[in-house]
């Protein structure tokens, strides 16, 4: 388990009070967006960050849902049992990352 003398940092969404960390989108030098993660708050050696988050859930792009759903549509292949329960998986279990123009989404697990 973990240890219960350090402290464990989120972040909350627009909860800005709550949150140990901060989200900006910034344009690199190409032109293209890009998501940066800063720390709001001190942490310190040997603290938690998002402990329960990253150990419970996994990740999947916009692009991977598209493809997975285009896949479960290709004609003749018949049912793909596999890809439409996990599409249903992600439907009930997923939610759109909170950060601004990203196209991630985080499913629990």
């Amino acid at each position: 388990g973990l240890d219960l003398t350090k402290e464990i940092h989120y972040f909350h969404g627009s909860d800005e009070e709550e949150n140990s960390f901060e989200i900006k989108v910034t344009k690199s030098p190409n032109g293209k967006d890009e998501t940066r993660v800063y720390a709001a708050t001190d942490i310190k050696k040997g603290d938690y960050i998002m402990a329960s988050d990253l150990a419970a859930s996994f990740t999947v792009s916009d692009e991977s849902l598209d493809n997975l759903k285009k896949n479960a549509e290709i004609v003749g292949t018949g049912r793909l049992t596999v890809i439409e329960d996990l599409l249903e998986y992600i439907d009930r279990h997923g939610h759109r990352s909170v950060a601004s123009g990203s196209s991630t989404n985080y499913v629990e697990v």
